[in-house]
């Protein structure tokens, strides 16, 4: 009879533990630009399976993103532009120091979306001095529910092992 009290003991507590381990997973909330749409939903996947949180992801445009700010909408993670990035810092919408760069584009590197364009020729890329570069960053808000899960996500995006991947979506543009 005591064997089996403890072996119900045990368990009881084993499932106690799995319960309270669930109960510990946040749910994110982050709305990223849509030129980041492949690449972000990608990784989020790949932060729930490593992690088991949630990430909720909603896209759209740097204005969109900035207007949601503006309106207080519950989010944990923004990903836009560094510049749009600085200027919700200083509007107090993103946490100061919490943001870093994930990408950088060139607009003569954007091409996948126009090759497949009937009539179109690639002839290269734009010359550097008409280059624009545009660098994407992952930052946490400061209306987060869970800043030191939406820490760890912005922190996940930007791991150098990522870079590959990156890459292949078009965000490793050097001058």
């Amino acid at each position: 009879m005591g064997l089996t009290k403890l072996f119900c003991a045990l368990l009881l507590g084993v499932a106690a533990w799995v319960g309270a381990q669930r109960a510990e997973a946040a749910e994110l909330q982050v709305i990223s630009a849509g030129a980041m749409r492949s690449i972000v939903t990608e990784l989020a996947a790949a932060f729930e399976k490593e992690t088991g949180h949630t990430v909720k992801l909603t896209f759209g445009t740097v204005g969109v993103i900035k207007a949601k700010l503006a309106e207080a909408t519950p989010v944990d993670v923004v990903i836009m532009t560094d510049e749009a990035m600085r200027d919700m810092t200083r509007q107090g919408a993103v946490v100061e120091g919490s943001w870093t760069p994930i990408g950088r584009t060139g607009i003569g590197h954007q091409i996948s979306e126009i090759i497949p364009v009937k009539g179109v020729t690639l002839v290269g890329p734009l010359p550097k001095e008409l280059q624009k570069t545009t660098v994407y960053a992952a930052g946490v808000t400061v209306g987060s529910a869970s800043r030191t899960t939406a820490g760890a996500f912005v922190a996940f995006l930007a791991r150098p092992d990522f870079k590959p991947k990156l890459a292949a979506a078009g965000l490793d543009y050097k001058e």
